[in-house]
């Protein structure tokens, strides 16, 4: 299990957010692949808790 240090400000999260939804739309290791994964669902989290 990994931890991610997120960022406070909602704007930063929502292009963050978007980077990684772009970055899963092209990852070919499925490595890369489960670590943005994780970190998206964090960065989800944190937006519905705002």
């Amino acid at each position: 299990m990994l931890f991610f240090c997120l960022s406070k400000d909602l704007n930063e999260l929502r292009k963050q957010k978007k980077a990684l939804e772009y970055l899963l739309s092209i990852d070919t290791n499925e490595k890369d692949r489960e670590l943005h994964k994780q970190a998206l669902e964090a960065i989800e989290k944190a937006l519905k808790a705002n």
